[in-house]
């Protein structure tokens, strides 16, 4: 994912980003810490340039504010706020993808599109199969935008359409669609093959190996058959799927609140326990209600 030059933080905390947009890993860290200082002091608005008009009255705010928590390093727990970019992106469609188009908006179009592909791996992984494949679509829209920009990164596009490819996958399988996985297997594999995956880091390429017994060679790739990826897939199920292939994970259902039960509308926006970190409460004020009943549980867990 990529940044503005600069992100201001009510002029208290600056990030500066250098002049080739990419963030390195002490950049990240030293962002992370900036966004965890500016937390601590209260709210704080986050400010990013861009060109053209705004599509719509929150969409630079929502966009800036989803961006950051992502770097901030949330991730899922920053689904709310992925949520209501992507709600306001659906609702003013075309004047988004108008915004998106435009020259000195190239980073915003990328940022969009990591941020909504982490909504639809959420989706999937809760496996909210409509929804995600919703995200995806929209996501299909933005990356237009972004490809059509002349200093997009060509490297950073392949990154993007691998990422979205693998959800598209674990979708259509989820749903047994599986006429539809061949090409998607294929064009998975030639970005592991074009830029080397080491054998840990390949999702799908030393299954070829592994499988169908053949060297994973480009000629070998583009000349799978529907029956070589079917009888991947068979041998997946044989041995046994990833554990959040088969239902949805555990880890990433919305939580509900001790107190009043009351289910959170996204992952984290309810907060832990100080205490034992096992449950959940809406509001300091719930928590104080229900400390007679989950005081002996909370000292047992610490």
């Amino acid at each position: 994912i990529n940044l503005p030059r600069s992100l201001s933080f009510d002029k208290r905390h600056m990030a500066a980003i250098p002049d080739d947009h990419f963030v390195t890993e002490e950049q990240m860290k030293e962002l992370r810490r900036n966004v965890k200082a500016a937390r601590k002091e209260g709210p704080f608005h986050v400010t990013m340039p861009y060109g053209g008009a705004p599509p719509s009255e929150e969409g630079i705010p929502l966009l800036s504010e989803a961006s950051i928590t992502w770097f901030s390093g949330r991730k899922f727990k920053g689904e709310l706020t992925y949520k209501a970019l992507y709600d306001d992106m659906v609702r003013h469609r075309e004047a988004w993808l108008e915004f998106l188009q435009h020259p000195a908006n190239t980073q915003h179009a990328d940022n969009a599109c990591v941020i909504l592909n982490t909504l639809a791996i959420l989706y999937r992984q809760r496996h909210d199969l409509d929804d995600c494949e919703a995200v995806l679509n929209l996501e299909d829209q933005v990356l237009q935008c972004y490809r059509q920009a002349a200093d997009a990164s060509p490297i950073q596009v392949d990154e993007i359409i691998y990422k979205r490819n693998l959800v598209r996958y674990n979708v259509l399988s989820l749903r047994g669609q599986h006429s539809e996985l061949t090409a998607l297997f294929k064009e998975i594999c030639l970005h592991e093959l074009k830029y080397k995956f080491s054998f840990d880091d390949q999702e799908f390429l030393f299954m070829i190996e592994g499988v169908l017994r053949k060297k994973p060679t480009v000629k070998v790739v583009k000349s799978l058959t529907d029956a070589d990826v079917q009888r991947i897939e068979s041998f997946n199920e044989e041995t046994g799927p990833q554990e959040n292939m088969v239902r949805p994970d555990p880890k990433l259902a919305r939580k509900r609140c001790e107190g009043c039960q009351r289910e959170e509308l996204g992952l984290g926006q309810f907060q832990s326990c100080g205490g034992c970190k096992q449950v959940v409460y809406c509001s300091k004020e719930c928590q104080k209600k229900d400390w007679k009943k989950h005081k002996i549980q909370c000292k047992a867990n610490k």
